[in-house]
């Protein structure tokens, strides 16, 4: 739990680290909640929607969104060989 400047005013955040990923979740105002995380410190994700007016929804969407991210560069340049028989 910390702050984070968003436009020259501290807010209130969460940020947690796992691996090679850095998650989080700032309250913007009451019940207004913004997410995002980093991998590798260097590139930043979000769930692509502004604002959040439920916490939970907020962190699970963050969550879901980096489980995607992380299966989609694990099986990157995989072939999938389907067997017909």
């Amino acid at each position: 739990m910390g702050d984070i400047e968003v436009g020259d005013v501290e807010k209130p955040s969460a940020v947690w680290e796992d691996g090679y990923y850095t998650f989080i979740v700032i309250k913007m105002a009451d019940s207004i909640y913004k997410n995002m995380f980093y991998f590798m410190r260097d590139k930043r994700f979000d769930t692509g929607t502004d604002e959040y007016t439920d916490l939970d929804e907020c962190v699970d969407s963050i969550m879901k969104a980096q489980a995607d991210f992380s299966l989609s560069k694990n099986t990157k340049g995989l072939n999938v060989e389907i067997n017909k028989e």
